[in-house]
């Protein structure tokens, strides 16, 4: 919308809708954000990985292929869709990891239901349970995690307060396109050495990626 009208005079209406808000993230410095996660993770599938170079995106990754590709298998008692995950990114920013990654039908075709699952059941949803909204079937990064094999550390994404998932969420419901729905997380690296790390989608998939 037009910040100005045609007298050269401000529209504080179109102004405030136009609004752009930025914030810094600073954790408290005794603040140990990773957990050691003991003996065992529960043990979940290995997603498959995905052939070709289709999930090059070029808003995400300037037109290069993704660094990490894999099939996210719809969990038990989900009539959806294979998913295709594409990792296009994980950088260094200061105290975190930013995860830029896409997922699009592994056919490419739409689906309507592709997201579809029992909201009522985290375990029937490809991303688990969406804890920001009432719509619980909305995939999500809060359900996401980085995993350290050799540290033994797990990394959760960085939230505003309580579930607040600093990150980005599609506003589709069930469906899903052969077009990428981008998605972000950022997760405290502390504790986060090793070259490789495991991806965790909710209780669905996991993918190992490398760390650029």
């Amino acid at each position: 919308m037009p910040n100005t009208g045609a007298d050269g005079q401000p529209i504080e209406k179109n102004r405030a809708l136009n609004r752009q808000v930025s914030f810094t993230y600073t954790p408290a410095a005794e603040v140990k954000p990773n957990v050691d996660t003991g003996e065992q993770l529960p043990d979940i599938p290995e997603m498959e990985p995905a052939n070709g170079a289709a999930g090059a995106t070029s808003g995400a990754s300037g037109g290069q292929a993704p660094i990490a590709s894999g099939i996210l298998t719809p969990p038990e008692g989900n009539p959806g869709s294979e998913l295709r995950l594409d990792v296009d990114s994980l950088t260094e920013a200061g105290d975190f990891y930013v995860l830029s990654y896409s997922f699009r039908t592994a056919d490419g075709s739409a689906d309507e239901q592709a997201l579809a699952g029992d909201p009522a059941n985290p375990e029937a949803l490809h991303f688990g349970q969406n804890p920001e909204t009432t719509l619980r079937s909305y995939a999500t990064s809060a359900n996401l995690a980085l995993h350290d094999d050799q540290a033994n550390l797990l990394a959760r994404p960085v939230t505003a307060g309580g579930s607040d998932c600093l990150c980005a969420q599609n506003g589709v419901k069930d469906a899903a396109f052969g077009e990428p729905i981008r998605q972000l997380a950022y997760f405290p690296k502390q504790g986060l050495d090793s070259e490789t790390l495991s991806l965790r989608v909710a209780e669905t998939g996991r993918l190992e990626i490398p760390v650029r």
